[in-house]
């Protein structure tokens, strides 16, 4: 993507002019003109105007707009009533930009604030103040911060409620805009309530400094540096100290990429401030790279942790990361849980937030630290709309639409796995949380807890997270509905895979949590019916069809399983009939063996045989239909039998793979066959040098009947017809059935038949 950075970027080209003076030099109608020139080049420019914003809602802005310029004595004023119809739109690429009739910020206040869990506070200020950082601001004359900030964001054109917080906070260092929105009352001083680092209360007046050098990037400055030239004050810096590493760098002149190994702790971190080329250095981002994956590639064995740290990272050229990213994808001894981990933040903006979803789809990162300032949905590559006709500020335009979608749907916000953020006494104390939870603490999900733990273990574990984490309004993971399916999503995806029992866990889980749910219910009746626990299956079943009456999965699954139970009494009734263990003894088939089975059928003996041959060996399970062929390959995907292939054969030749099959046995159903001589004599060549032709089929002599079937001398006149020797076997235990083994030569007897 190419200039997803945001607009204010703009600005370093921008002819900075005069301070406003106190009068207003524009009449209200020309500030009408230039209010409708904004709303007409909106609606023709932008790619989707009302996508966040209804159109009523703007309407009604637009209107507001209007009678505050109407009632308005100041060009100020009139021009922030401007912003704040851009600002409706919820678009950080598109805007006004800050200096036309005049630079609304030329006069500066010499500190700049952050926000942390515990309150808005000085994290850099002019060296004359320094005592004052670190003290928690709590209003602007007299004016509590949330109401500065709340104001603020009106007319800044985040995209999200984090970014538009983010730009809010920047913009307090503004005295103008202070002034316009009515904030203070005089642009040259302030006075600030503060409580100071020792937990006194204190006041400072400060005077604002005259200043004209620009801001770019949504009044976004370095970390560590001042809103004027000057000499400032920031938390110290202790270069190789892991907790000091979020603010390296920094300084007037950011750095926009970097790593450092702790080689003790076997930590690389990665900050990467800037998708752009670091300009006036030989080492753009592309020879940086290919540095940084030498050395990761020539200390792999020191590498247990690899961190991207992009929480001050507002975009650039998105098309720099995509080689980036294939080298990430490809080492999968960093690609993979629990080594790749991401930080982000409110600063992490537009190509950077575009970065953030590609590594979430895909690789395995663990995301850490708090939401970015754009969202999935955001519209970049702004474009020069004109200059207002009267006032002369420039209005840029969004021109194209990104969507990314992170795997959890979520699309206000990037959501990271787990939350960490700075309180105030981390950041003036060097500490990042965020690094000391990758570092330190136990970074699974309630599922994954599940899997590696147990169902029982995992429900302590949820709990312990919702009482750790319950300040961040933002995160949820844990919310009930968000739960119930990723847990239910992890559970399926380690079915997929052939961990049951690891799936399992998970899936009880869910029970557990979740008891009135007839989905958990459901899913659980499904591992157990792929586990053919029919029993347990069809209790869960009904237990989610009680709970959800209208489940027709849950129905359809109801009948499935009474008729396979019943047609498991049918098994068990042909089991005491035919006597498949002892059929399997007399004819010899013994573990390792490889067998071909013709007329597979439902699979009836040839998941018996696939037991009997065991993992060592194989059965061909042969049939001339193919959707019995279809339903022995879903049970054996279902049941995780590796040792059964299936054959389509034809009416006369079962085709086989291969000519060294041991035995081939036709079970229960040579009386069907077309044209058995044919098939016999061609099935012979599938067989190695002494093996052998197994018939079991109905024995008209025991069961008093002839005609459909074929009798004991009509199937050895066959067998001597197409090339085999007959070789004894004992049928007496079997009531209804006879054996009839056949050789190729180089057999004269069967183990265990009578001599």
């Amino acid at each position: 993507m190419k200039r997803p950075i945001f607009f204010f970027a703009l600005i370093l080209a921008t002819v900075f002019q005069p301070g406003a003076s106190e009068e207003k030099r524009l009449t209200t109608q020309q500030w009408l003109e230039d209010l409708e020139f904004v709303v007409s080049k909106l609606g023709s420019n932008h790619p989707r105007l009302f996508y966040k914003t209804d159109k009523a809602i703007f309407d009604s802005i637009v209107a507001e707009s209007r009678r505050e310029i109407a009632q308005s004595p100041s060009d100020l004023e009139c021009y922030l009533a401007l912003r704040k119809i851009v600002a409706c739109i919820e678009d950080g690429h598109t805007g006004l930009l800050d200096n036309g009739l005049f630079d609304l910020l030329d006069l500066r206040f010499p500190f700049r604030v952050a926000e942390f869990t515990d309150g808005v506070y000085i994290t850099v200020i002019t060296k004359e103040y320094g005592r004052y950082l670190g003290s928690r601001l709590l209003s602007i004359d007299g004016r509590p911060i949330e109401e500065i900030l709340a104001a603020i964001e009106k007319v800044v054109g985040g995209d999200n409620r984090f970014g538009r917080r983010q730009w809010a906070l920047n913009g307090i260092p503004f005295a103008r805009l202070l002034v316009g929105l009515k904030l203070i009352e005089h642009p040259d001083f302030a006075d600030l309530e503060l409580i100071t680092d020792n937990g006194e209360s204190d006041k400072l007046k400060i005077h604002s400094l005259s200043d004209n050098t620009p801001i770019a990037y949504g009044w976004g400055l370095p970390l560590r540096a001042g809103p004027t030239k000057g000499e400032y004050v920031s938390p110290s810096v202790k270069p190789g100290e892991k907790g000091t590493l979020h603010y390296q760098y920094q300084g007037d002149r950011v750095r926009f990429y970097w790593f450092e190994h702790l080689v003790k702790g076997r930590v690389l971190y990665l900050q990467f401030n800037q998708i752009m080329n670091q300009p006036d250095e030989e080492e753009n981002f592309a020879r940086f790279s290919t540095r940084l994956w030498d050395y990761v590639d020539r200390n792999a064995r020191d590498i247990g942790k690899f961190i991207i740290d992009l929480r001050n990272n507002n975009g650039g050229n998105g098309t720099l990361i995509i080689p980036f990213l294939h080298q990430l994808i490809k080492r999968d001894f960093i690609n993979k849980e629990g080594v790749l981990y991401v930080i982000s933040g409110g600063t992490t903006y537009s190509a950077a937030s575009i970065f953030l979803y590609e590594l979430a789809v895909h690789t395995k990162a663990t995301f850490i630290g708090e939401p970015d300032g754009c969202g999935s949905d955001l519209f970049s590559n702004s474009r020069f709309a004109g200059n207002l006709p009267n006032s002369g500020f420039p209005l840029w335009i969004a021109s194209l639409q990104f969507t990314n979608r992170w795997p959890i749907g979520q699309t206000e916000y990037f959501m990271p796995h787990f939350p960490a953020a700075f309180s105030s006494r981390d950041y003036f104390r060097g500490e990042d949380p965020a690094l000391d939870l990758i570092v330190s603490e136990d970074l699974r999900s309630v599922a994954e807890f599940a899997a590696d733990e147990g169902a029982e273990a995992a429900v302590v574990y949820c709990q312990k997270l919702r009482e750790k984490y319950q300040e961040y309004e933002w995160w949820t993971p844990l919310d009930p509905g968000v739960l119930e399916r990723s847990n239910n999503s992890k559970g399926y995806a380690l079915m997929e895979k052939g961990d049951w029992d690891r799936s399992h866990r998970v899936f009880v889980l869910n029970t557990l949590l979740f008891p009135g749910s007839s989905n958990t219910w459901d899913s659980l009746g499904e591992w157990c019916y792929g586990m053919k626990r029919l029993d347990l299956s069809l209790q869960y079943y009904k237990k989610s069809l009680e709970l959800n009456p209208d489940n027709e999965n849950a129905k359809q699954m109801i009948e499935r399983i009474r008729g396979e139970q019943g047609q498991e009494d049918i098994d068990h009734l042909r089991n005491r009939e035919q006597q498949p263990q002892k059929v399997m003894d007399v004819i010899g088939l013994r573990p390792g063996m490889i067998v071909g089975e013709a007329g597979a059928g439902s699979g009836y003996f040839t998941f018996k045989m696939s037991r009997r041959v065991g993992n060592g060996g194989l059965v061909y399970a042969n049939d001339i239909i193919p959707a019995v062929l279809q339903s022995i390959d879903r049970k054996c995907q279902t049941e995780r039998i590796t040792n059964i292939r299936t054959v389509l054969g034809t009416e006369d030749d079962p085709r086989y793979p291969g000519d060294n099959l041991d035995m081939i046995v036709v079970f229960d159903c040579l009386f069907e066959f077309s044209q058995p001589v044919t098939w016999m004599r061609n099935a012979g060549k599938y067989l190695k040098p002494g093996g052998r032709l197994v018939i079991v089929d109905p024995d008209p002599a025991k069961i008093g009947s002839s005609g459909h079937f074929l009798s004991k001398n009509e199937i050895q006149q066959y067998g001597r017809q197409s090339g085999y020797s007959l070789l004894e076997a004992d049928d007496s235990f079997l009531k209804s059935h006879m054996i009839i083994i056949l050789a190729t030569p180089q057999v004269s007897e069967v183990p265990g038949s009578p001599r």
